[in-house]
């Protein structure tokens, strides 16, 4: 009886230990503060802000739909956008428009220029988490983002308040879905979304928690002295 019950006694903590440790039902992971989405994702620093683009004199400018590492169209130069990263206006005949610094606000950013036209940002390769800052062609506008994968299947989408032109806001995501290859942004009476300091890659794996090292090892000392006893029994 003492074997059979040690014996059990292993097995539920090891399958309390599988159960506790299974993923949690996998959905996208939203931030609104750039500090907590570096901490979760183990990314930091800005991949993409635009400043190589040459203005000259201008206030903004169209530019190349799509916008990527290979624009070359006298305002970017191939390299300027980074790699991975493709940016395009949705509405055939819409263009892109970059402003430059000082004008709604103190750095350049882009936008979907076209009323009615929305933001689409491409990732290939695909990424798992990717943040930015995000301005509004009007005040307190409500910015619908959709998160898509390589191949066009849905992942999740979320909305988020935009304060105005000059003062951003920040989006993250995070997905343990699947990887992220493309997403949306619009604005749903048709104004412009500007978007600026781009962060983008994979998450960073992270080590166990103690707990579930712990929980771990107490399946392991049961599951020991269930095999130890019903040798002693022999």
């Amino acid at each position: 009886m003492i074997k059979k019950l040690a014996f059990a006694a292993g097995l539920w903590a090891a399958g309390t230990l599988l159960v506790l440790g299974a993923p949690a039902q996998a959905a996208p992971i939203f931030f609104d503060n750039r500090a907590d989405f570096e901490a979760a994702s183990g990314l930091s620093g800005i991949d993409e802000d635009f400043e190589e683009a040459n203005l000259g004199l201008s206030t903004g400018l169209l530019i190349s739909n799509p916008l990527d590492a290979t624009t070359d169209d006298g305002i970017f130069s191939p390299g300027d956008i980074a790699a991975g990263l493709s940016f395009s206006a949705s509405i055939p005949g819409a263009n892109l428009a970059i402003l430059r610094d000082g004008f709604f606000g103190p750095s350049k950013k882009i936008a979907a220029s076209g009323f009615g036209a929305f933001m689409t940002v491409s990732l290939d390769p695909a990424v798992t988490a990717i943040g930015f800052d995000l301005f509004a062609g009007r005040d307190s506008a409500t910015l619908g983002i959709e998160l898509f994968d390589s191949v066009g299947g849905a992942l999740g989408a979320t909305s988020v308040t935009g304060v105005n032109r000059r003062t951003p806001t920040f989006f993250g995501v995070i997905s343990d879905m699947g990887a992220i290859g493309q997403l949306t942004i619009r604005e749903p009476f048709g104004y412009s979304e500007f978007i600026d300091n781009i962060t983008f890659g994979n998450v960073v794996a992270e080590l166990p928690e103690p707990g579930g090292l712990a929980l771990f090892g107490l399946g392991l000392l049961g599951l020991g002295i269930a095999v130890r006893r019903r040798e002693q029994q022999r």
